[in-house]
Order: structure tokens, then C-alpha cells, then sequence
């Protein structure tokens, strides 16, 4: 019963660090576009499309 709980908060932390990660991988990804998207946007208004 013991390594039962142990193993469980053992990949409760594993899932909050999984979540953690995932969301700043989530949230790099949509700064990469929205720079993406700025320099498109730019080169058009600028003509250099």
C-alpha cells in the first residue's frame, strides 16, 4: 500500500511537471508565430511581400 501512495505522488509531480512544460512549449510556440505573423506583416506593408 505504501509504494502504491508513494508511486502516486511520484506522478502527480511527474504529470505537474509534464503540464508545466507543455504549457511553456505551448506558449513559446504562439511567440514564434506571432513573430512570424509581425514580419509578414511588415514585409507586405512595406512591399517587400
Amino acid at each position: 500500500m505504501t509504494e502504491l501512495s508513494i508511486a502516486g505522488e511520484i506522478s502527480l509531480e511527474q504529470l505537474h511537471s509534464l503540464l508545466a512544460e507543455a504549457v511553456t512549449d505551448e506558449l513559446s510556440g504562439v511567440d514564434v508565430m506571432t513573430e512570424e505573423l509581425e514580419f509578414r506583416i511588415k514585409s507586405i506593408l512595406t512591399g517587400k511581400a
